[in-house]
């Protein structure tokens, strides 16, 4: 699984990008290389537990630069609102 990347298995998973993100009532803007805290349990995660991850529910190697790129942006469903990802392409 670790193929398919250039990150190497113990760095930490971090924004890679720049976006505002609510929080209940007040913003808390995030910065490019901010770690990801992922909710319910505020815990991070490096490329490795992310590709074991990936692993346990079946991903093929090709598209774990998609699921990457996914825990890259920090967004999920841990809210209760469900959380979404389209992906498009060809091959998929």
């Amino acid at each position: 699984m670790l193929t398919g990347t250039s990150h190497k298995p113990d760095e930490v998973i971090t924004i890679q990008r720049n976006f505002d993100e609510m929080q209940g009532m007040r913003r808390m803007p995030r910065k490019k290389g901010d770690v990801v805290i992922f909710e319910p349990m505020f815990r991070s995660a490096t490329v490795e537990q992310v590709a074991v991850n990936a692993v346990m529910a079946g991903c093929k190697p090709e598209y774990f630069p998609v699921v990457l790129a996914m825990a890259e942006s920090g967004a999920g469903g841990a809210r209760g609102n469900g959380g979404a990802f389209i992906v498009s392409g060809a091959d998929l």
